[in-house]
């Protein structure tokens, strides 16, 4: 029985393989498999499928990051595994293959695991008022700069509101 249709984070053109041949059927199967990864993760701490109107810019392009690295790395070890590459008169290219794919990999997962240990929020910032759906701020600085020591902020006390000198006030 299929399952219902899933949204993926990426698409066969946004694979990282450069110019190795290979079938669209694969290529999709990898996409798919690589959506599916990330919602069997993350699905035990936010709600999936993800979308672009459910999280914030930057979350939507980090999980179209790490799926495009999953999809692209799983696909060049599958393609490699089935000796393509020798047979396309690549010298020595199996061996760079495995280890760009095998990285693809491992930058995915290391990204996927900060998620879900609390290193990377893919929570907006922002109020929960229930004005905005519960997206909150989706723009703007996340972090404030004023220091209560900060000597620019004295400066700009001292800009805005100057005191003049006068040296006849000193007797």
């Amino acid at each position: 029985m299929p399952g219902p249709t899933r949204v993926t984070y990426s698409s066969k053109d946004d694979l990282l393989i450069g110019d190795l041949p290979c079938k669209d059927d694969l290529k999709d199967k990898h996409v798919d498999d690589a959506s599916n990864e990330i919602d069997s993760k993350l699905g035990f701490l936010y709600v999936v499928p993800f979308t672009s109107s459910t999280v914030s810019v930057p979350a939507w392009i980090l999980i179209q990051r790490i799926a495009n690295n999953l999809a692209s790395g799983r696909l060049l070890l599958e393609i490699n595994q089935s000796r393509e590459l020798g047979s396309m008169g690549y010298q020595n290219g199996p061996v760079k293959v495995v280890s760009y794919g095998q990285s693809l990999i491992d930058e995915a997962e290391a990204t996927l695991t900060m998620i879900l240990k609390g290193d990377i929020d893919l929570n907006p910032p922002g109020d929960d008022d229930g004005d905005d759906g519960g997206l909150g701020a989706l723009h703007g600085a996340r972090v404030a700069n004023l220091d209560p020591y900060s000597q620019v902020e004295a400066f700009y006390g001292w800009a805005a509101k100057p005191v003049y000198y006068d040296p006849r006030w000193i007797r």
